[in-house]
Formats: C-alpha cells, sequence, structure tokens
C-alpha cells in the first residue's frame, strides 16, 4: 500500500470524526480539496470541522465508483459502521473468514484510493496566485488598459526581467476579470508540465472544474493517448459551453518564455495557445514575447515617486533621502530588489553598508546572501526545503514549523497560493536551492517524494525519488500507477524521470526489469518505438511472467508502429503465451489486439474473426471462473455452456477449448455429474495433447481422479494419479504434486488403506500449496475418525476449516463441516454435530449441490 492509500486509510479510521480530519489529515487541507471546498465560505476554510466533513463527502462520493462488494465492506467497516458489530462480526456478515476480510478490506482501501485521487486529481489543479490590490503601486493604468483588452476577448502579453512584477499585475489582471471562477492559471515548469499532454490535461481538469466535461471524458476514454487536432477540436467545443460562451474563460500562462518552439514539445503547446486565441482570454507573462499578441506590455521599474511610495507602505518611509536616492539607484526601482532590501532592513541588516557594496554590481543574489545571514537555523532548513519543490509545496505539510514559517512570510521570503500552497517567492528560488549543501540535497528530495506520495501526485513523487537518489521507489512507484498517470497526461513526465536512472544504479535484476519494461512502454506510449524497442527486448530471462507479458505487449505495439507487422503479430503471441499463470482480463485484451491489428493492418478477416472470437471466449471462460470461486456454481455452468457453444462451433481455438474442458470438468464433478466431467476432461485431455502441454494434462488428470472418488470408482481414480505424477515428478511441480497426491491419499482412504492415506495427505503438505491443504486436512481428519481418534480427528478438520475460510473454497469448507460433524456424532456431541451439519449445508446451499444437500438433511433428520 503505497503513501496515498495509506492517508486514505487513516482518514476512513477517523471517518466519524470531521474536527480530527481538519486537524490531521493532509487530504482534508485546502491543497488536496481543491474544488471540493469551492461551496464553502471562505471564512470557512479554516474551519477543521467544514474541512472535516468536505473529506468525508469526498470520500463518500468517491465510494460511489467502485464495485458493491467493496463500497458495502467500507460502508460496515468505515462509512456508516454497526457499533454492534466487531471485524469478525463484518466478516461474517459479508460470508468472508477473517482473513479474506482483511484482504478485501486492504483492496477495497486501494481501490478507494484510486477513486478518490481520479475525482480530486490534484496533481491538475489550476493554480491561483494570491491577489493583494495593495501592493499595485504605478501598474494601475497598465492593469485598467490590460483589462480592456482581455474583456474585449484579446490576449495580452507582459514582459520585461525578472523582479519587475509580471505574476503580481497578471494575478490582479486574473482577479479583476473574473474573480477567479473562470481563470485557468498555469505556471511553465520545465519537466513538469512543459509538455503537451500535461497542458491539455490540466485545461481539461479546469473546464471539468466548470461543469464542462467533453474533452475530460474523451481523455479518459482513451486512456491518456493525445490526438492534438481531436483535442483541439473538443477544446474549442468546451470552451463554447454555457457560461463560458457568455464570458469567456480567461487562460493565464506564467514563465511563458520558457517555451522554445525550437523544441518539439514546446512547438505544440505553442500551437495550441495560438488556436485557442479568440477562444479564450490569453494572459501570457515571461522575459520576452512569446507570441503575437493584441496588447504587449514591457514592464519597467518603479519611479522614484512610486518608489517613495512602496518604501513608505513597506516600513522604509523614515530612511533618509540620500539613502532614498541610494536605493534607486542600485535598484532602479525593481520590486524584487525591493523586496529583498527591505527583508534585510527588518532582519537588523544595515541598508547603507549593503547599498554600498551594491554600488558598483546591484544583483538580487548579493542582496539574497546578505539576508541568508540574518535568518535563523530552522528558517533556512525550511526554506531550502521549500526550494527543492518545482511547484508550490502542500502548506500543511509544514505546520509543524510555525515559527520557521511565520518568519519567512514576515521577511516576504515565501508566498502563499490561493489553493492551500507555499513556495519562495520566484525571484529567490534558484539562490534557495543554490544554497542547499551537496549532501542535504537527496534527503530533502525524498522528504518532497513523501509529500507528494501522500497526496498522491505519483509522477512529481517519482521525480523525487530520482533525485533523492531512490530510483527503486521511482521505478515501482511508477510502474504501480502506470495506467492511472497516463490517464493524467504524464507519461512524458515519467518517462524524463525513468530515463535519468542508470541501470547501473540498480543493486537487483528485478529493479532493471521492471526499469526496463516501464520504461519501454512509456517510450512506447509517447510514439518513440525505435527507442522503446531497446529497452524492451533486454529484459532478463529471470524477468517474472508480468513484466515479461508486459513488455512483449508494448513491444508487439512498436514494431506495429514500424511497419513490422508479422513480427508484431510474434510479440504479441509470445506476450499471450507469457500469460498463462496471469489474469485471464489480460489476455482478452490481448486477442483484441490481435484481432485489430489482422483486420487494420493485415486485412485478414479470418484470422481476425478467430482471434475476436477468442477473445469472447476468454471473456466468457474468466467471468465464469470468478462465479465459480464466489461459490455461484449455476451461474459458473452456464456461463461454461456459453462458452461451449461458442469453442465448439468454429475450428481450432485448442488453447481456449482445453482450459474450457479441464474448468467445466472441475466443476461437473463439483455438481456430482460424473458422466459429463469425465467427458469434458478426456476431451481437455485430448487438447493438451494435441497442443504439447503436459503440465495442461496433469492438471486436468488431477480433476479427473476427484470425479472418479466422487463416484466412488477409487482405483480409477489412483490410476489417473499416477498418470498425473510420471508428469509432474520430472518437473517437480510442488503445486500438481500437492494436489495429485491429496487427491491420491482420500482414494487411499476410501479403499480403506490407511497407511498411504496418511503418506500422500502428507506428502500433499509438504508441498506447501495452498489450494490443496484443506483436503489433505480433511483425509487425516477422517483418517483419525476412522482410528476413533476423535481428539486429533476434530483438531485436523478444524485447521482444514481454516485452511479452506483462508483460500475462500466453499466446497472443500463444507465437506470439512460434514466430516467434522460426523465425528461430533459419534463422540457423541448432538449439538456440535447438528451446528457443524448446518454450517455445511449453509455452504452447500450458496453453491447449490442438491445431491449433498439432500444427504445432509437425512443426517439431521437422522439425527434429531
Amino acid at each position: 500500500m503505497d503513501g496515498f492509500a495509506r492517508e486514505v486509510e487513516r482518514a476512513l479510521d477517523h471517518f466519524s470524526q470531521p474536527d480530527w480530519l481538519g486537524e490531521q489529515s493532509p487530504l482534508a487541507a485546502p491543497y488536496f480539496l481543491g474544488h471540493m471546498l469551492d461551496d464553502l465560505p471562505a471564512q470557512t476554510l479554516t474551519t477543521p470541522k467544514q474541512r472535516g466533513l468536505a473529506l468525508q463527502r469526498s470520500l463518500q462520493q468517491a465510494s460511489l465508483q467502485l464495485d458493491a462488494d467493496q463500497r458495502d465492506l467500507l460502508q460496515l467497516t468505515f462509512l456508516k459502521p454497526d457499533a454492534a458489530l466487531d471485524k469478525i462480526g463484518i466478516a461474517q456478515k459479508l460470508h468472508l473468514s477473517e482473513r479474506s476480510y482483511y484482504r478485501y478490506r486492504g483492496q477495497a482501501i486501494q481501490a478507494l484510493a484510486g477513486a478518490v485521487n481520479k475525482l480530486l486529481v490534484p496533481a491538475l489543479k489550476s493554480e491561483s496566485p494570491t491577489h493583494n490590490r495593495e501592493t499595485m503601486i504605478g501598474r494601475e493604468q497598465l492593469l485598467q488598459e490590460g483589462l480592456n483588452t482581455l474583456n474585449a476577448g484579446g490576449s495580452v502579453a507582459l514582459t520585461g526581467p525578472s523582479g519587475l512584477g509580471k505574476t503580481t499585475l497578471g494575478a490582479a489582471l486574473a482577479h479583476a476579470y473574473g474573480n477567479g471562477v473562470a481563470t485557468c492559471w498555469i505556471t511553465v515548469r520545465p519537466g513538469l508540465n512543459d509538455h503537451l499532454g500535461s497542458f491539455v490535461f490540466a485545461l481539461a481538469c479546469f473546464l471539468r472544474t466548470n461543469c464542462i466535461s467533453a474533452l475530460w471524458r474523451q481523455l479518459v476514454a482513451d486512456k491518456g493517448a493525445l490526438n492534438l487536432d481531436r483535442a483541439l477540436g473538443l477544446l474549442r467545443h468546451d470552451f463554447a459551453q454555457p457560461p463560458l460562451h457568455e464570458r469567456p474563460a480567461l487562460l493565464c500562462v506564467d514563465e511563458a518564455d520558457l517555451l522554445h518552439e525550437d523544441l518539439t514539445h514546446h512547438a505544440q503547446i505553442i500551437h495550441l495557445l495560438e488556436a485557442l486565441v479568440g477562444q479564450v482570454g490569453l494572459l501570457l507573462m515571461g522575459q520576452r514575447p512569446l507570441m503575437a499578441v493584441q496588447q504587449h506590455v514591457v514592464l519597467t521599474g518603479l519611479n522614484e515617486p512610486q518608489m517613495q511610495e512602496w518604501l513608505q507602505r513597506n516600513g522604509l518611509g523614515q530612511v533618509s533621502e540620500a539613502t532614498q536616492g541610494a536605493i534607486y539607484k542600485t535598484t532602479r526601482g525593481n520590486p524584487a530588489m525591493l523586496k529583498l532590501l527591505a527583508g534585510l532592513h527588518h532582519t537588523g541588516g544595515n541598508l547603507d553598508t549593503a547599498l554600498y557594496s551594491l554600488a558598483d554590481a546591484p544583483a538580487m543574489d548579493a542582496l539574497f546572501n546578505r539576508i541568508w545571514r540574518y535568518l535563523g537555523e530552522a528558517e533556512r532548513d525550511l526554506l531550502m526545503q521549500l526550494s527543492v519543490f518545482r511547484a508550490a509545496s502542500p502548506l500543511d505539510a509544514w505546520a509543524d514549523q510555525p515559527d520557521a514559517l511565520a518568519l519567512l512570510r514576515q521577511r516576504e521570503l515565501v508566498q502563499e497560493d490561493d489553493s492551500g500552497g507555499i513556495a519562495p517567492v520566484p525571484h529567490i528560488h534558484r539562490f534557495a536551492y543554490a544554497r542547499i549543501p551537496a549532501e542535504a540535497k537527496a534527503p530533502l528530495h525524498l522528504k518532497a517524494a513523501q509529500v507528494y506520495e501522500q497526496r498522491g501526485e505519483y509522477a512529481s513523487a517519482v521525480h523525487h525519488y530520482v533525485q533523492g537518489r531512490e530510483p527503486r521507489m521511482a521505478v515501482w512507484l511508477s510502474l504501480a500507477h502506470h495506467a492511472a498517470e497516463l490517464e493524467r497526461g504524464h507519461a512524458a513526465n515519467l518517462c524524463e524521470s525513468l530515463q535519468a536512472i542508470s541501470l547501473n544504479d540498480l543493486d537487483h535484476v528485478e529493479d532493471r526489469d521492471a526499469l526496463r519494461a516501464e520504461r519501454g512502454a512509456l517510450l512506447q506510449f509517447l510514439g518513440r518505438s525505435d527507442e522503446a524497442t531497446e529497452d524492451l527486448r533486454r529484459l532478463s530471462t529471470s524477468a517474472s511472467s508480468g513484466l515479461r507479458s508486459r513488455s512483449q505487449q508494448y513491444l508487439g505495439a512498436a514494431l506495429e508502429e514500424q511497419g513490422q507487422i508479422d513480427r508484431a503479430v510474434e510479440h504479441y503471441r509470445n506476450s499471450l503465451n507469457t500469460l498463462l499463470v496471469n489474469p485471464d482480463y489480460q489476455k482478452v485484451h490481448l486477442h483484441v489486439m490481435l484481432s485489430h491489428i489482422h483486420k487494420q493492418r493485415l486485412n485478414d478477416l479470418k484470422t481476425a474473426r478467430r482471434e475476436a472470437l477468442s477473445a469472447q471466449l476468454e471473456a466468457t471462460i474468466f467471468a465464469s471462473s470468478v462465479e465459480e470461486e464466489a461459490g455461484n456454481l449455476a451461474q459458473a455452468w452456464a456461463g461454461y455452456c456459453v462458452a461451449r457453444e461458442l469453442a465448439e462451433g468454429t475450428e481450432g481455438n485448442l488453447l481456449e477449448k482445453s482450459r474450457l474442458y479441464t474448468y467445466m470438468g472441475g466443476l461437473a464433478w463439483k455438481r456430482g455429474e460424473i458422466g459429463t466431467a469425465v467427458a469434458l476432461l478426456e476431451k481437455a485431455i485430448a487438447c493438451h495433447q494435441a497442443r504439447g502441454d503436459v503440465i495442461g494434462e496433469a492438471r486436468s488428470r488431477v480433476n479427473l481422479s476427484a470425479a472418479h472418488i466422487v463416484a466412488g470408482q477409487h482405483q480409477q481414480a489412483l490410476q489417473e494419479t499416477q498418470l498425473g505424477f510420471a508428469i509432474a515428478e520430472p518437473l517437480q511441480n510442488s503445486g500438481l504434486l500437492a494436489s495429485l497426491a491429496g487427491n491420491a491419499s482420500e482414494a487411499c482412504y476410501y479403499l480403506g488403506r490407511f497407511d498411504e492415506a496418511e503418506h500422500f495427505a502428507m506428502r500433499s503438505l509438504n508441498q506447501e500449496e495452498a489450494g490443496p491443504r484443506p483436503y489433505a486436512l480433511t483425509v487425516l481428519g477422517l483418517v483419525r475418525h476412522a482410528q476413533s481418534d476423535f481428539a486429533q480427528a476434530s483438531r485436523f478438520l478444524k485447521e482444514a476449516i481454516v485452511s479452506a475460510q483462508t483460500i475462500e473454497d466453499k466446497y472443500a469448507e463444507a465437506a470439512a463441516w460434514r466430516a467434522l460433524g460426523n465425528v461430533y456424532k459419534d463422540e457423541p456431541n448432538p449439538t456440535a454435530a447438528r451446528e457443524s451439519y448446518a454450517s455445511a449445508l449453509k455452504l452447500y446451499e450458496v453453491m447449490g449441490l442438491e445431491k449433498e444437500m439432500g444427504e445432509l438433511r437425512a443426517t439431521q433428520k437422522a439425527l434429531s
């Protein structure tokens, strides 16, 4: 569970305490909640209870996006708990074992974390620079002229050297234009948001917060893939919707001069901005003009009277005329330099000495160096920490340093925005970062990574983990949240971060494989297929099946883009074969991809149809197997029957048929349909043999031996296990050996060969495989019962019940309860026997097994 999911869990643990949430949870801070606080009066934003209530609403709203089972679990556990139920009671109400409950609880929390993050999208929210009209000295006319241009639907550029107040004037214009209602502010930050995807997603997020979401819905549907022409069309559509058609939105781009036309990804953003002229009000701020605009304002420093007014307002009105003259000569009315001089004065520095030293080479870094000397250790540490963030960091992350924050605010070295963020003032940001000792940079970046991870901003966390010399954390965090971050337009940012990692930085081969797989996938997604193939081809032979399959899939896509269709098909099929031990839904996706490539690229409709059928088959088989695992045997059987009609209606599909017949045969013997089970499993074995799949054949023989046991054909069951052992023993496949030994032990028990039964049961348990364990324990219980050792029999059977509950095998659990009831009946302990039979009967009823239900009811009747 990552840092963000842990914060979600912590919030859920205190869900009924809005005051605690508002005071303690970073998820209840304005920085994270964002637009969820829009409906609250400004004066209540500082009230912990109001923010806690807003977080409660967010968690409840996000929970509606989960499936019913996860939603029910969260409701009972956190959102609407029943005081009369403890955790065991909740598990029972949900028909789960205690261990299964805790496993599903963790999965539900992780799912809720993803839903919360999608709901709030903190990484994409529009910035909100603070506006203070009182600081606007000498800019009133420029403000009005710019506002007139924007009101007329025009575009404005504010340019000039650093420190002249472009951002301050821009914030005043934005405030005057729309009072923040329809204003999108983006500050260009290289490596963070200077790619087209980041820009478009930020605009889409802004539009969504204004209840206009065509572009957002399309981006989500496309899983982060970006088509510039389509995005532009949807942007024009969205910006023309009410209420923006009456008063166009204002798009403000600060630090626009950092975009360069000679960089492809920057040129795309510039093209986007040019295409939006006339659709939105456009305000550009930077040291140089970016593009043609209706009004271009070149800012200069304040004149002497304006500077004197500024000094008066900032506590320097009492300095001598000579000092004021020196100040103007040194600063030329540059507001940023004036602020630094004021900060130096308020910290006890001597203005005359500072001005004398700056007479020959006035510079902001020299002024900052003087201020630095007067800062305490706590203020220096905090300023350095803030400087490693590329954007404003969450103000609430520094709540434990109120004194240092207060001093930095007082000296105007940091500035807060209206969204709960804080950062060093722009003109000293780089100076503060340069002050960080080399050995301290990595720990400060790690702190930044943790701050971002706790708030679900994974792309930024990955960047800081790389800078903090924790490349392993960066790789696995990117891999874990790959799909979600692509859906936010962060593919380029993640790729840039991971490309800074050398394979030599990673000690373990699995980490290097993960880096190759994730970096290759990102490169392929970004259309850089030549580079992608270099990483994707170089996975080690020991890489996990999941990474190998993923890499083969993306390598196939990269080769398809390069026009190497035959090789692409080969790698898609390699990916599919690797997925034999992976989730079935991925197989469905790969068959769809193969169908697409045969239809669109090879014009081979016959093969495309076959792949489409395979996708349909895989999906049906997978859905049915899920129902079987859940104990819904009737629904599972109906699904398998549909799949069988699909499979047998066409030639080929040996892989799908072999899996289908194995599943159906296994379910048929549980349903007591022995003849059907044997026929299906023999078909499965024939398919496995035709494919040369010896492991598949052995699995089918496991089921075939079980079918013979249910039919009372115990000698035939033993013969099938011996055929299975002949395959599994040379391979030392522990899963198969455990299952075969378990079936052999049961067959021997029914043949009265108790020593052999115990031998095979212990052989099964020694493989330490969870699936066969409850069956082997049940056989040991049966043997002890037959030997009249009731205490040992009860012990083994109770252990079998717990083991079955752990893996949620209702069939094995019911058999163990039934056997335990028989033990209690013979002790005799009729009360315990009735309780055990009732537990078994309840499970058989859930599974719809009529034969077992009838037998148990007869046993219960005889007992009473």
